[in-house]
């Protein structure tokens, strides 16, 4: 059933989430996207698997500490902010909490992207003296590859990432 409000109660503990799921969500995680960007998308054929429709921008509709694990995969770069989006991710995390995060790399190959990554942008936002996330995410594995776009016949750099909070 999919909704557009969240009811705490109604979610099993362990809490996982899948933001910006789409027609890919995770086995196992809470998906939610955002109803009018599949409404008006030009991609045929795909069932968004969202048990939420709600508008991320606005934040997380989970309590602080109630989430284990956030997957965003192909996300962030649709995000208008995505400082306010990792700010939000740590507020709902529980303490040793991750995020996984795949984003495509110096490219934004889609009308839709917001934000373009390069390689050492989380390196720089969380290692650096005065970095904005310093204290509070550690990167625990990072990779970067070649993904294969077989729908566009081309492939791109990806690099995903997993993410620890530090409260």
């Amino acid at each position: 059933m999919v909704k557009d409000t969240v009811n705490r109660n109604e979610w099993k503990e362990p809490v996982y989430l899948d933001l910006g799921c789409g027609p890919w969500k995770r086995e196992g995680f809470i998906g939610i996207d955002i109803r009018n960007f599949w409404e008006g998308n030009k991609i045929k054929n795909y069932e968004v698997k969202a048990d939420i429709f709600y508008d991320l921008n606005k934040g997380i509709p989970f309590p602080n500490n109630s989430v284990e694990q956030i997957n965003m995969g192909h996300f962030l770069e649709h995000v208008a902010n995505p400082y306010n989006m990792l700010d939000e991710c740590i507020r709902v995390l529980i303490q040793k909490g991750v995020i996984d995060i795949v984003v495509p790399l110096n490219e934004i190959f889609s009308p839709d992207h917001i934000t373009s990554f390069y390689s050492g942008w989380f390196d720089r936002n969380i290692f650096l003296e005065g970095a904005y996330f310093k204290n509070r995410l550690k990167i625990i594995n990072k990779e970067i590859y070649l993904e294969n776009l077989e729908k566009e016949h081309r492939a791109i750099w990806v690099m995903k990432l997993r993410l620890g909070v530090v409260k």
